[in-house]
């Protein structure tokens, strides 16, 4: 029996990832819904081609051209926020939530109610509210599977029963656009110089997130949710091949280390087929023609958001939830040209550092806070 899969970020280069995993292996996956943020031409054109049960766009504005589309029936159709999470609700095998961003938390939530594997490629959620969907996962019986290709990478190589073995975890870092400049030719990088990443082809916010490396802050914190380690376990690497995606250092000397092409397609049909292995269309893996493997220790000084996010990682939930909510903030007007590149820091230290404190019973608490270091944020971008 075939198994379904639902799409949450269907548009996105995630989504493209998925999709083109289920093309694959047509006999072993049927769509059951795919969700949109605003790409309503693409989200019908993948609709045509698998055939869900539901469609849904968080922009509420492309709701009428999404239903002209369907007018013969047959397709629900959601728009708007709530929209959004009454189709991540619908019940499924597995739900890819690849979301891009904090607006990601509250469909995750409902997903993992309602489906039986959550492959999880939006870090946003564990970093802002790791706790809450840990603990929902465990409520629900439902599996949680990384996909960010580091978190996958450490997923298939920690040994869960050798747990008290692990000496440290590391995740790479391709270094991004910006590895070798310095602090100085940094002050004039364009956001067209930041979107053209030397090893992946991902969406505009990741891309100048692994410029910056606050993508790895970000995925330091996951890490450090999803692993039973403490925060001084977890490593980061600058590796600019992109090859060594993960290792896992254990105390008798053993590093066990996850390697592959920098491919998307690879994470998410381990995410699928878990504990099962599927055979994907991808670029072997030739060690000799690449030739060497490099690695060195990324720079404070040059990309300070990555010590940023792991001083927010010590230093408590609010950090974390402020250290992303005020990235995404800045990321948003460095791609529209209204603050510089190095702003992007300068910001979110100034909003970390000047937030006031908080804790969290629930969503609606963290979503809160959310708006409140946003707005925050905003407010100082003015006196950029």
């Amino acid at each position: 029996m075939k198994k379904v899969i639902n799409i949450l970020g269907a548009t996105g280069s995630i989504g493209d990832s998925g999709f083109s995993v289920i093309r694959e292996h047509p006999d072993k996956y049927e769509v059951g819904v795919i969700v949109a943020g605003s790409d309503v031409r693409k989200l019908i054109k993948l609709a045509l081609e698998f055939k869900p049960k539901a469609v849904a766009i968080f922009d509420s504005s492309k709701y009428s051209e999404l239903k002209e589309a369907f007018s013969g029936g047959g397709v629900q159709i959601f728009s708007g926020e709530a929209g959004v999470i009454e189709a991540a609700s619908i019940s499924a095998d597995i739900t890819l939530s690849a979301i891009s961003g904090f607006a990601a938390l509250k469909p995750t939530l409902a997903a993992i109610e309602n489906s039986k594997t959550i492959a999880l490629a939006n870090k946003e959620s564990l970093v802002c509210a790791g706790n809450l969907v840990l603990e929902k996962a465990k409520a629900y019986n439902t599996k949680l599977i990384p996909v960010d290709s580091e978190h996958n990478a450490l997923f298939q190589v920690f040994e869960s029963d050798n747990a008290d073995k692990v000496k440290s975890i590391t995740i790479t870092a391709s270094g991004g656009a910006f590895r070798n400049l310095t602090l100085k030719e940094m002050e004039d990088v364009t956001p067209q110089m930041a979107l053209k990443h030397p090893n992946w082809s991902m969406g505009p916010k990741i891309t100048v997130d692994s410029a910056t490396l606050a993508n790895k802050g970000l995925e330091y914190i996951e890490a450090c949710v999803l692993f039973p380690v403490s925060d001084g376990q977890v490593k980061v690497l600058i590796h600019a091949e992109s090859i060594i995606h993960g290792m896992v250092s254990y105390k008798d000397g053993s590093v066990l280390a996850h390697l592959a092409q920098p491919d998307m397609r690879v994470p998410i049909a381990y995410s699928f087929a878990h504990p099962e292995r599927l055979e994907v269309s991808h670029k072997g893996l030739d060690l000799a023609q690449i030739g060497k493997l490099s690695f060195a220790t990324p720079d404070d000084s040059r990309f300070p958001m990555l010590k940023l996010a792991q001083d927010c990682m010590a230093a408590g939930q609010d950090a974390r939830v402020a250290f992303n909510a005020v990235n995404e903030v800045a990321v948003s007007y460095f791609l529209d040209n209204k603050i510089k590149f190095l702003d992007i820091n300068k910001l979110t230290s100034f909003c970390v550092n000047s937030r006031k404190s908080a804790s969290f019973r629930d969503a609606e608490d963290i979503c809160e806070y959310d708006a409140y270091i946003r707005t925050l944020a905003s407010e100082k971008i003015l006196s950029l």
